[in-house]
């Protein structure tokens, strides 16, 4: 299998077709927005990428973006775990903000994974990325499995939070299935709402109050000592998997 590596998402075939069952984070508007304007400062993009049935027809393709960053650390992940990444760039992916990281196309190949990890440690090498990994790992996910059967080391990042609301069509439907308590302080907080004159909308971006919602993420992040996450000129869940590039010191490289 051979995996092209191309520097921009503009103009790389077959992506779509590759990510068409992947989250958002994997999307063409996303990635092309992030690396228009990237939430946080990134030193290098680049777009791993084979097209479907090569050289196998049932093969399908596979898409994996990866950014080389320094410095950016939102949950002291790197400073907990590595407190050497600090001194020199770490490759990714792919960032911070995609909380769901998946290898779309790979992790039901062993083979294929294992070429994806090679490729990621020979790109982070030629970087010159004192590490190389993928953020954001769901800890129960094919690819988390995959990663780790190629002797990848997990380190735990946060608990992530999710909800199927598929079953339920309407705000009542998925209240009923609440205990009675936090049933009670919802409705109340609603009934609140209503009464002082809340009027909630779907917009737009065009028409959405973004630096107001930017000022809310800043204040928000603030409480935590990250303020600077959301940066004022633009605008996860429980796994990492993480891999020293060659020459590193590191001592948690794969298979360690």
């Amino acid at each position: 299998m051979r995996i092209e590596i191309h520097h921009a998402l503009d103009g790389v075939t077959g992506w779509d077709a590759a990510v068409a069952t992947a989250p958002v984070f994997y999307q063409r508007p996303f990635l092309q927005a992030f690396e228009d304007t990237p939430l946080h400062p990134v030193l290098r993009h680049a777009y791993l990428c084979a097209p479907p049935g090569d050289p196998d027809p049932s093969r399908p393709g596979i898409a994996v973006p990866v950014t080389l960053q320094h410095g950016v650390d939102p949950m002291r992940v790197l400073a907990e775990h590595f407190p050497a990444a600090h001194q020199r760039p770490v490759l990714l992916s792919h960032v911070w903000h995609c909380y769901e990281t998946t290898l779309p196309g790979a992790d039901t190949d062993q083979e294929t994974t294992a070429t994806v990890v090679r490729t990621l440690r020979d790109l982070a090498g030629q970087w010159d990325a004192g590490h190389f990994g993928f953020v954001n790992v769901p800890a129960d996910s094919p690819t988390a499995a995959a990663l780790e059967r190629l002797g990848m080391t997990p380190v735990p990042a946060e608990n992530g939070h999710g909800l199927d609301i598929t079953p339920f069509h309407s705000l009542d439907a998925y209240l009923a299935t609440l205990p009675s308590k936090p049933r009670r302080n919802l409705t109340h907080d609603l009934r609140r709402a209503e009464e002082a004159g809340v009027v909630t909308e779907i917009q737009p971006p065009q028409k959405a109050d973004l630096d107001g919602f930017v000022e809310l993420a800043r204040r928000t992040a603030a409480k935590y000592g990250n303020a600077d996450y959301n940066r004022p000129a633009s605008s996860r869940h429980s796994y990492w998997h993480w891999a020293t590039a060659p020459g590193s010191s590191n001592s948690a490289a794969p298979g360690t």
